[in-house]
């Protein structure tokens, strides 16, 4: 994809980056969109998603898109962590609640498929996603840019530059990928297994190219694991969706400003966006 952006054409009807217009939007509409987020966490029917046509007509769709994305993610990371608390209390996931963590992750993935090629990638050289490591749940390492929505880069990613992160969907669907894929593999009776504070060691079969998990009382009875041995907890299962939950935030967040004001940034192509 071209990444020189932000065409006049694509752009007329958009206001030009201002840095006070966006730091005045920003300090104004920071708590704004946190309430608004705790608020749809808490009303919001989120199974609506499911019904939202993922194929972008215009910039407020995109946001909706976003904005349904950040609150399906904060339901899981709620929803797992609530399964079992810091005072070793445990309440068993049933089938229809896995299926329904699992439809959860799919559709995420396929939203932020749907949306990833209206925003610059990442240039950061240091992004950890490696599609050939074994271990499940693995998540990325990101840096987000503390300038957010006021960064320069907004205005002109060719001479502006930023090492840090700011709309990173290629990194984070790839975390969405090998969570689902972690979940799948583990499968309903291991993951409530390590919920109720046990763990499971897990073997990599490399001629196979299989899993074999094995459950364990305590980690004190795990012996030296090798390159194709390790270890899962609940601390790990909650990191994975931590780590979608936060990214998603930050990048609806970041983008709020820009789609809902109609303000230009030169990481958001919107000249992408199918008319009918």
């Amino acid at each position: 994809m071209d990444l020189d952006w932000c065409s006049i054409n694509s752009l007329s009807n958009t206001k030009n980056f201002n840095e006070n217009l966006i730091i005045t939007k920003g300090n104004k509409n920071k708590s704004v969109v946190s309430k608004e987020l705790e608020k749809n966490f808490k009303n919001v029917n989120i199974d609506e998603c499911f019904n939202l046509n993922l194929i972008v007509k215009d910039p407020k769709e995109l946001l909706t898109i976003l904005n349904y994305s950040s609150l399906v993610s904060n339901y899981l990371r709620t929803f797992i962590r609530n399964k079992s608390n810091k005072y070793n209390e445990y309440i068993e996931i049933n089938e229809n609640e896995y299926m329904l963590i699992c439809k959860y992750l799919n559709w995420l993935y396929d939203s932020i498929t749907s949306v990833k090629n209206f925003f610059s990638i990442s240039l950061r050289k240091d992004n950890s996603y490696d599609p050939n490591n074994i271990k499940l749940f693995k998540t990325s390492s990101y840096k987000f840019c503390n300038y957010k929505e006021s960064c320069l880069i907004h205005k002109n990613k060719n001479k502006n530059k930023c090492d840090k992160n700011h709309f990173v969907f290629d990194m984070v669907v790839n975390d969405i990928q090998k969570l689902t894929e972690s979940i799948n593999i583990v499968g309903l009776n291991n993951i409530n297994w390590v919920l109720s504070n046990k763990i499971i060691k897990i073997t990599y079969v490399l001629d196979d190219k299989k899993y074999f998990i094995e459950q364990i009382n305590n980690i004190n009875l795990i012996e030296d694991l090798n390159s194709n041995q390790f270890i899962i907890d609940k601390t790990l299962i909650f990191k994975s969706f931590d780590v979608v939950s936060y990214v998603l935030n930050k990048m609806y967040n970041e983008s709020y400003c820009f789609l809902n004001f109609d303000i230009e940034s030169h990481l958001i192509d919107l000249s992408l966006i199918i008319k009918t």
